[in-house]
C-alpha cells in the first residue's frame, strides 16, 4: 500500500513541475534515452550471450520475443526493485527474519472432513 501511495505522489509531482514548466525538457529527454538505451543493451546482451552459449530456444521467434520484452522490461522492472532496496535497508539495520509464521498443520476441520465423506472417490 504503501508503495501505491508513494507512486502516486510521484506522479502527480512531477506531472505538476511538467504543467509549472520547471522541467529542464532537453535534459530530461537526453537523460530518458541513454537510461532506456543502457537498460534495453543490457537486456539484449543478455539474451544474445545466453542464446550463443546454451542454445536454449529452438526458435528464432522465441529469441525475437525475449528481445521485444527487454524494448519494455525498463518500465516495468524498476518497479520490482523497490523491494530489493527495502530489503537492503533491512538488512544494514539489522532487522532480520520475516516475522512470526503459524505452524497450523494437515489437519482438516470438521466441516471438510465431513464434506470429503460424502464424495464419490474417483478411480
Amino acid at each position: 500500500m504503501k508503495i501505491e501511495l508513494r507512486r502516486m505522489t510521484q506522479l502527480i509531482e512531477h506531472s505538476l513541475l511538467a504543467v509549472l514548466g520547471l522541467i529542464n525538457w532537453p535534459f530530461f529527454l537526453l537523460l530518458f534515452f541513454f537510461v532506456y538505451t543502457f537498460a534495453v543493451s543490457l537486456s539484449t546482451w543478455s539474451v544474445l550471450f545466453e542464446e550463443i552459449t546454451f542454445h536454449k530456444y529452438e526458435r528464432r521467434r522465441d529469441v525475437l520475443r525475449l528481445l521485444a520484452v527487454g524494448l519494455l522490461e525498463p518500465f516495468f522492472y524498476p518497479v520490482h526493485t523497490v523491494f530489493a532496496v527495502i530489503g537492503n535497508i533491512q538488512f544494514l539495520t539489522g532487522k532480520k527474519g520475516w516475522g512470526g509464521a503459524d505452524r497450523r498443520g494437515f489437519e482438516m476441520k470438521d466441516n471438510k472432513r465431513r464434506k470429503l465423506k460424502g464424495r464419490k472417490k474417483i478411480q
